[in-house]
């Protein structure tokens, strides 16, 4: 069977929705799916990511609410005669109700993956939310729909399966220190946390600052960095993700970081 999945990347959503997606494509292609990402992305480096995964990539330049975007989109779908079971994955908060509807009604199956039930109504023949709060809420959804909700379903690519059997070891004092805000971090989050840690006057601390793909502040960084007074490194995109948690004795997170699933990874610990 044939995987599509629709989500965006750009300096204000951020890269979150593709990544976590890419955790979902990998296990698909484990069992020989076929994975085509249809997306307008803004960054290179991703867009290098889903191609360097083996999936295929169906760059688009307009996004929901534009009605042009439902409209490319079924056009994709609907040119693929060689699977009538098509599985199309919706991330990202600015697809419609309607949007949803309108997939389903093609007679395509639908995985929709949410986090704030933020929508008066979901259409989907499955909605996913992995975060630690979803079995609280209270979706309004199709009678048919499977709901996934809770961190049993958490979507974690095979560079972090690795560690899955990891035993930290946590200091009395924390000395190295990851600081991770999203792939894009539109208001320079970033910034601010690096001025507070400056407040620490402590020279033992070790700070690594991860600037996603889609981070347009990377200059302010830089500039700041040339003040401190403690070792800190800017790493640009990492490749090697699992390997800085596991290195931290502590992170500055945001929900939607990079790694969205860093609160996963502490709550298991």
């Amino acid at each position: 069977m044939h995987l599509y999945v629709r989500a965006d990347a750009n300096s204000i959503i951020g890269t979150g929705h593709i990544m976590r997606c890419i955790a979902l494509a990998q296990a698909w292609q484990d069992q020989r799916g076929e994975v085509t990402f249809i997306s307008c992305c803004e960054s290179g480096s991703l867009k290098e990511r889903i191609q360097g995964e083996g999936f295929s990539l169906y760059p688009i330049d307009v996004v929901c609410p534009d009605p042009s975007d439902l409209r490319i989109t079924l056009s994709i779908l609907e040119s693929d005669i060689t699977d009538q079971r098509k599985w199309l994955v919706l991330d990202g908060y600015h697809f419609t109700p309607a949007y949803q509807k309108a997939i389903r009604e093609a007679g395509i199956h639908l995985l929709v993956i949410d986090d704030m039930n933020h929508l008066p109504q979901y259409h989907a023949d499955i909605l996913l939310n992995q975060n630690i709060h979803s079995p609280e809420l209270t979706y309004h959804c199709d009678e048919d729909t499977v709901l996934l909700m809770g961190t049993q379903y958490v979507l974690l690519r095979r560079e972090f399966l690795r560690y899955r059997n990891f035993k930290r070891q946590i200091p009395e004092r924390a000395r190295n220190i990851l600081v991770t805000l999203g792939g894009a971090d539109p208001d320079n989050v970033t910034l601010r946390v690096l001025e507070a840690l400056k407040l620490l006057e402590d020279p033992d601390i070790e700070v690594k600052i991860v600037s996603g793909p889609a981070n347009p502040h990377r200059d302010a960084l830089n500039e700041a960095m040339s003040s401190i007074h403690f070792k800190a490194e800017l790493p640009i995109n990492p490749k090697g993700m699992p390997e800085l948690m596991a290195w931290a004795d502590m992170a500055i997170s945001g929900e939607e970081a990079p790694v969205g699933n860093w609160l996963l990874w502490v709550y298991q610990a």
